[in-house]
């Protein structure tokens, strides 16, 4: 079982106070998870903020971009490996993504795993994308996904969909890794079958130990219709971890805090169908 942290670089206003965490934290925070022996630090990915967020807050809160964060706590760690957790894959550019990618994967000596999803919040990419306010976000990753494929196998890479397009691409380095670790985060069951169908590794939220389960039998399942890929998938959930005296207390700090309206915002997306409550574990 390997233990991992998530960095704080861009939640503010989400899951903590305003301010909570400035650059020079975030590198002392993967300095000590390395010393402490975690296994990976996971950088999240928000370029906006929420509408819940500024209704909450009058001071805007600070989002670090989740690739350059990476970037900068590559030089100050050696073994730590440094994740994506999740990418929100339908606002980035595939070729520029290819190549921030393998780049970063190359100073960091073979370290980075790329979590990556739909993400929590559609209103991210409409008002970054106004134009495409009519996108499948779920069609737009899939082809991401093929897309950065292409590029990071073959010499020169074309690619046509529905919404990606590009011709005779030629990027180089490719990852250093030979493969870069592809965890998909969601708990929607198109993202276990998309992580039985490309990935490496399922990342669900919050969910109970039965829902888990669940999951992760689906995930079998779906490893029998892509059996090109079929390997013995990493399971990597994420959880909120509250210390305190008994389990009554660390619910109660829980329900107080801005994680718990974090989960809430994500009610209509991420844990749609589910009982916060039931996530007290």
């Amino acid at each position: 079982m390997k233990f991992s942290i998530a960095l704080p670089n861009a939640i503010e206003g989400m899951a903590t106070p305003i301010p909570f965490a400035d650059h020079k934290q975030l590198i002392e925070i993967a300095v000590l998870s390395e010393k402490l022996g975690f296994d990976a630090v996971w950088g999240c990915d928000h370029l906006l903020t929420q509408k819940y967020v500024k209704e909450t807050f009058t001071t805007p809160p600070n989002y670090y971009e989740t690739l350059i964060t990476l970037a900068v706590l590559s030089t100050y760690t050696t073994k730590l490996r440094l994740g994506t957790c999740i990418l929100v894959l339908p606002i980035r550019e595939p070729v520029l993504l290819a190549k921030q990618l393998a780049t970063l994967d190359h100073f960091n000596e073979g370290r980075l795993t790329l979590g990556i999803g739909l993400g929590g919040y559609r209103e991210e990419f409409e008002a970054i994308y106004p134009q495409r306010g009519n996108v499948h976000r779920g069609t737009l990753l899939e082809e991401t996904v093929q897309a950065l494929n292409l590029i990071f196998t073959e010499r020169e890479a074309s690619f046509s969909e529905k919404y990606v397009h590009f011709k005779g691409v030629e990027a180089y380095p490719k990852p250093k890794q030979k493969k870069l670790p592809l965890y998909f985060g969601g708990n929607h069951i198109k993202a276990i079958e998309r992580t039985a169908r490309w990935g490496d590794a399922w990342m669900p939220a919050g969910l109970t130990p039965e829902d888990l389960q669940k999951g992760i039998q689906r995930l079998a399942e779906f490893s029998e219709k892509y059996p090109e890929n079929k390997k013995d998938f990493e399971i990597a959930p994420q959880y909120n971890l509250y210390l305190a005296e008994s389990k009554k207390k660390a619910v109660e700090y829980f329900r107080n805090s801005q994680s718990y309206e974090h989960i809430v915002s994500l009610k209509d997306s991420t844990h749609k169908g589910g009982d916060i409550e039931e996530t007290f574990i």
